[in-house]
């Protein structure tokens, strides 16, 4: 049993590994070197992503007490333009010139997202074809492109993979019943608010601190919060 076991996990590898290059070889034909490469940026917002991009790399501003001198007076780094992706594109400014590596994390970005997603739908589904086939479809749906070739939304979509990858640990956590995967879906979600947090704060926190202020039964329900999924809560917040 175990050397069964051994084979089915290395052929579900293999068979990862090659969907996953396989996505990534097709993402880089279909829009990767020109989008990395293209001396025409798209999308009205991109330019506003690169300023802030040079500027965050230039001087690296602390987070808590970070000033961005835009706009006026400027602002804090908290509570302005979403700004976690800016210090993971700054890693990759050691290697590459800011913009190309700005371009490089978001496609990097959007091959992930297809690549957790192919992971999602095969734990689900448990084959490899469904899950193939279901990745297909999202790779072939403009909507998934849309925000950074129409928009130039870097951010909104380098961000699209924390919804496949929380999913997936939702419902790992479903099969195998192991608060672990409940806080690292935790963990990714808060992340993903984190990531866009004025977007969050409109559509997600204002909406859920008024729901918990007014809903009559409310108080029966968080009765039966048990301490995981109270954790979780906890820990995504």
């Amino acid at each position: 049993k175990t050397v069964i076991k051994i084979s089915k996990f290395l052929a579900n590898f293999a068979i990862f590994l090659l969907l996953s290059a396989l996505i990534t070889y097709i993402v880089w034909n279909y829009l990767g070197k020109e989008y990395i490469f293209g001396q025409d940026p798209i999308g009205g917002d991109y330019f506003n992503a690169l300023t802030y991009q040079i500027h965050f790399s230039k001087y690296l501003p602390n987070p808590a007490t970070g000033w961005l001198p835009f706009y006026n007076g400027g602002f804090p780094v908290i509570g302005g333009y979403p700004f976690i992706s800016f210090y993971l594109v700054n890693l990759l400014t050691r290697f590459f010139e800011i913009a190309t590596a700005m371009n490089i994390f978001s496609i990097s970005s959007l091959c992930l997202f297809f690549i957790t997603s192919l992971l999602l739908f095969w734990q689900v589904s448990k084959n490899w074809f469904i899950a193939a086939t279901l990745t297909t479809i999202a790779m072939a749906t403009r909507a998934t492109y849309n925000q950074l070739t129409s928009g130039g939304y870097v951010v909104s979509a380098s961000a699209q993979w924390f919804l496949p990858t929380t999913l997936l640990f939702i419902y790992l956590f479903y099969q195998h019943k192991n608060v672990r995967l409940l806080i690292l879906a935790a963990l990714t979600c808060g992340l993903a608010l984190t990531y866009h947090s004025g977007t969050s704060f409109l559509m997600i926190f204002l909406p859920s601190i008024l729901l918990f202020a007014f809903l009559p039964n409310l108080g029966k329900f968080s009765k039966r919060i048990d301490s995981p999924a109270l954790t979780a809560e906890v820990l995504s917040s």
